[in-house]
């Protein structure tokens, strides 16, 4: 007797082909087909695109916390080579930060600063002083001949670079902008500023580096020629950390600051102007439009 299995609807004494694969058979002989039902494959493929879409948001948001990270960390990185080559050289040395030109209301003089997204470390000119004392501390600057310490150009920024100390400039992520600007705490409030900030193509270059003296801290005095914090910025979502560059007259090394910025103080305003916290890119806005601060004291 010829025990073969047959498919289902190939009469006795036929040749089964051999191209036909056999089913599986249940226990009462049935075949046992194994599969999805098309109705089981529509239902996990629309559960799948479900979750898809909520996980989209978070995961973009992780990518930009991420990258505002990331930027933080390698601007800190800078800043403490910056202060290392200004404690070998016995020299002044800036940091310079590119910045989005589309961005700024006021742009920048050129062949300064680095591109977007780069950041360039420099030992700077400087036309008299070191850095290190009081009122000690004028970048060199042609457009103006300063005669004396109290002349109203003293906010010019490092814009003469006497050696590049980065060939390859260091990269940082698109999409984030690093502004030096001035900060401080005042009843709850976490104040920005630019104090002696002229709004002028060589004034920018300001609000876009860093500089150290001799021993490691930040040079300058009361913020004329150089900020000593940092506000590293997401263009697309308005979030930001702080970096404390340095310290006048003390060599504390470049940390992040825990702190989010809630106020703004405009030049001879009498009190600080409150952000918008229902418009998540108002920070940015009040930074780009920022007015001209060349005489004022924060």
């Amino acid at each position: 007797m010829n025990h073969c299995l047959r498919s289902p609807g190939v009469p006795p004494g036929q040749k089964q082909s051999s191209a036909k694969a056999l089913p599986f058979l249940d226990r009462a002989g049935r075949p046992d087909y194994k599969g999805f039902t098309l109705i089981e494959l529509v239902l996990v493929m629309t559960i799948l695109a479900l979750l898809a879409t909520m996980a989209t948001p978070a995961f973009s948001m992780f990518q930009k916390s991420s990258r505002l990270q990331q930027t933080a960390i390698t601007a800190l990185s800078a800043m403490n080579r910056a202060r290392a080559e200004a404690q070998r050289y016995r020299t002044l040395v800036a940091v310079h930060f590119g910045d989005d030109i589309a961005m700024l209301s006021q742009k920048p003089k050129p062949c300064i600063l680095p591109a977007y997204g780069e950041m360039e470390i420099s030992c700077i000119n400087c036309s008299n002083g070191d850095g290190c004392g009081w009122l000690s501390f004028y970048p060199y600057a042609p457009e103006f001949n300063m005669a004396n310490m109290w002349d109203h150009r003293n906010w010019y920024p490092c814009t003469s670079k006497k050696k590049v100390l980065t060939p390859v400039p260091l990269k940082f992520s698109s999409g984030v902008r690093i502004i030096t600007c001035a900060f401080r705490r005042s009843n709850g409030m976490n104040i920005l500023a630019f104090p002696y900030y002229q709004k002028s193509a060589v004034g920018e270059i300001k609000r876009h580096c860093c500089a150290y003296d001799k021993r490691g801290a930040a040079a300058g005095y009361d913020y004329q020629n150089n900020f000593y914090y940092a506000l590293v910025l997401d263009e697309t979502t308005g979030e930001h950390l702080l970096i404390q560059v340095g310290v006048f007259q003390s060599n504390g090394r470049p940390r992040i600051l825990p702190w989010r910025i809630s106020h703004i103080q405009l030049p001879w305003a009498s009190a600080p102007t409150a952000l918008n916290t229902s418009d998540p890119l108002d920070l940015i806005k009040k930074i780009d439009n920022y007015p001209d601060a060349e005489t004022w004291r924060f």
